[in-house]
């Protein structure tokens, strides 16, 4: 009986990403903990978020190729920008790893636009990209926006008073073909 149990558990373990949170249970359970090592309050780190992502690579080999566009509520009330895009390195709650590439379809504007609830902890957390934001998206709210608001988003991309946090945080991604300055 052990003979069939045993392994019948070891393939849940393993198959249960798909359909429960198990990175989550495993990385976020102690917020205490997690504050401390991050130095955030512990409530901050508990706060969720709605959010519309964007998924806009800047290059081929992009480890931060998603950026938050809007928040609700802020992150930071006092010093957030209404139309301020900020890149994050995005995960999931289920195995830890960004969305798959079957979720952005052919890759044109109504693929690119997304709302989820996430958490949102500091550059470097998680041994992530130090120099972004870590977003941990909650898998069962992941979706993509309809047409009708992807045109908008879109349309709205193009308008200069959105600004980039680009041009003011260099993480070290160098597009191919870049040359060394």
């Amino acid at each position: 009986m052990l003979a069939v149990i045993i392994p019948m558990l070891i393939g849940v373990y393993f198959v249960s990403p798909m359909f429960l949170p198990r990175w989550r249970w495993e990385n976020m359970r102690d917020f205490g903990a997690l504050s401390t090592q991050l130095k955030v309050p512990a409530a901050k780190l508990r706060q969720t978020y709605q959010v519309v992502l964007r998924y806009n690579p800047r290059g081929e080999t992009d480890s931060s190729p998603w950026q938050i566009l809007q928040t609700t509520p802020l992150y930071d009330p006092d010093n957030d920008d209404e139309f301020h895009v900020v890149r994050t390195t995005l995960i999931g709650d289920r195995n830890g790893e960004p969305p798959s590439k079957l979720r952005l379809g052919s890759g044109n504007y109504r693929d690119q636009f997304f709302t989820s609830t996430v958490w949102r902890f500091p550059p470097g957390a998680f041994g992530k990209n130090r120099f972004r934001p870590v977003t941990i998206y909650d898998s069962s709210t992941f979706d993509k926006v309809t047409s009708n608001e992807a045109y908008t988003w879109n349309g709205q991309m193009t308008d200069p008073k959105w600004t980039n946090d680009d041009e003011e945080i260099d993480d070290g991604f160098k597009p191919a073909g870049a040359t060394e300055e």
